[in-house]
């Protein structure tokens, strides 16, 4: 008998008084050259469908039809839970089965089998970005630039500092959520760095008694925040050293007006609404110290002026995504 050939076969049968004709067929595949000691019972063989088989039954004398489901066809001589043999072949029984299913897997009380839960669809919000269904499980997935930590949640990648990127001079590298950016730091004429992104006016270094005209700072600020923020969300305290002599304004260089998402309470950088659509911002903070000068013109009147004291250029990245 060659490999992979197949064969059918066709039998009829006579049952009581009258002759009762049937078709039944079957194509099995035989396997050459294997042979099982007398010891060892043969395997039994598992079809992917619906298997029909005609029984006699001697008190009725009729012919009767059988469907019992049958698994996939493989070798093996122990019949898998919930099936018992019946000659070569493994078919369903009541009393073998389990009464409970593995975890993952729910009993389909129709057809008596533990059937694989899909957890994808029975719970939509069971994963942050995607999910895959599994055998007696799933699996979370996360966009490019995050991974899934110990909780099952997607966290961003520091791309900055697990790549150590290095942007160039007077440039930063700026990680958003998913991504990066290598953004300009310029330190303008007159100004020396004080550390990666903080720039002090040379005047100043010199003689904290200068009267400079420009600000005396600049600070470059970064901020990334995922989709879906809330209003009313403090995102940076603006440091002051003279509270109740300082002023404070935004200066917008998008021109974002009506639609501007942030706004100064006090001394902090809030968020006005929350923020549905990805985008970036870019703007600046100025902070001017009011300063007495002068003698008292009078008992009542006195010579005030503001000096700008130091600008925050504020750059802000609004995730596409909203963990």
């Amino acid at each position: 008998m060659l490999s992979g050939q197949f064969y059918t076969f066709s039998t009829g049968t006579l049952i009581g008084k009258e002759k009762l004709a049937f078709n039944y067929t079957q194509t099995i595949q035989c396997t050459p050259k294997k042979l099982y000691p007398i010891t060892i019972p043969p395997p039994v063989h598992y079809l992917k469908q619906l298997y029909t088989s005609p029984i006699y039954d001697k008190n009725e004398e009729q012919l009767e039809l059988f469907t019992g489901t049958i698994s996939e066809l493989k070798e093996s001589t122990i019949c898998p839970n919930g099936f018992e043999r019946n000659g070569s072949f493994c078919q369903e029984c009541e009393n073998c089965r389990p009464n409970t299913c593995e975890i993952g897997y729910r009993r389909n009380y129709r057809s008596g089998l533990c059937e694989d839960i899909d957890e994808c669809i029975e719970n939509a919000n069971i994963c942050q970005y995607m999910c895959e269904n599994q055998l007696g499980s799933y699996r979370c997935f996360c966009p490019i630039g995050f991974k899934i930590n110990n909780s099952s949640q997607c966290q961003d990648v520091n791309e900055c500092r697990q790549f150590q990127i290095d942007c160039g001079q007077d440039r930063t590298c700026f990680n958003t959520q998913g991504a990066y950016e290598c953004i300009d730091i310029p330190c303008p004429v007159g100004y020396i760095r004080q550390n990666e992104s903080d720039c002090l006016l040379k005047c100043y270094q010199r003689s904290p008694t200068c009267s400079p005209r420009r600000a005396i700072y600049i600070y470059y600020r970064f901020f990334a925040l995922p989709r879906l923020t809330a209003s009313n969300q403090i995102l940076y305290h603006l440091p002051m050293t003279h509270q109740n002599k300082s002023s404070i304004k935004i200066i917008d260089k998008n021109n974002f007006n009506i639609s501007f998402p942030f706004i100064l309470d006090g001394f902090n950088l809030k968020t006005n609404r929350t923020l549905i659509e990805s985008n970036e911002y870019e703007f600046e903070i100025h902070l001017y110290n009011n300063e007495f000068n002068g003698k008292y013109l009078s008992h009542y009147r006195h010579h005030r002026r503001r000096r700008l004291h130091t600008i925050f250029v504020i750059q802000i990245n609004v995730s596409p995504f909203h963990f």
